[in-house]
């Protein structure tokens, strides 16, 4: 159970970057 959460939390993670990187690619063009 511990490695869903921990998979969830790594998803998480990943996604807030991508949404970081897409604003930084929006804003820069």
């Amino acid at each position: 159970m511990g490695h869903s959460s921990l998979m969830l939390s790594y998803l998480d993670m990943t996604t807030h970057l991508l949404v970081l990187t897409l604003k930084h690619q929006s804003i820069f063009r």
